[in-house]
């Protein structure tokens, strides 16, 4: 590896891509707790759960892209800046870290436009119907 801020992004990277399926694997989990056709509609507290981890989703997704771009631009500016004492703090590792965490929070800042766009209404209560 080049340098330090590389494997901090590249982790950052796989932490991102781990976390980005976890809404499918919690539908997963629904399907195999109500296994059939008769399947109970989702709660108020289950949509606002799967609301969240759908931006949970989205904002991963976006954050894995932006990841992959810094870790380009890091090591292109560490290859170009190479003789510039005063540009080594590109290759260390908390210019990584700072490199996640702006990313993250801007990232989280478009996500919260997409979390507040759609308002949960609860539903009246369902009712079995034997037979």
């Amino acid at each position: 590896m080049t340098s330090s801020a590389v494997v901090t992004l590249l982790i950052g990277i796989a932490v991102v891509d781990i976390l980005s399926p976890v809404y499918y694997i919690k539908i997963g989990i629904r399907d195999l707790l109500y296994p059939g056709p008769c399947i109970p509609p989702r709660g108020y507290w289950e949509t606002v759960f799967n609301w969240i981890l759908l931006a949970l989703r989205d904002n991963c997704r976006r954050c894995s892209t932006w990841f992959g771009l810094g870790l380009a631009a890091i090591r292109m500016l560490s290859l170009k800046l190479v003789l510039r004492k005063s540009f080594n703090f590109i290759t260390e590792a908390p210019f990584g870290v700072k490199t996640i965490l702006a990313t993250t929070v801007a990232s989280s800042g478009i996500s919260v436009f997409y979390l507040f766009r759609y308002q949960v209404v609860p539903d009246p209560e369902w009712i079995t119907v034997p037979g």
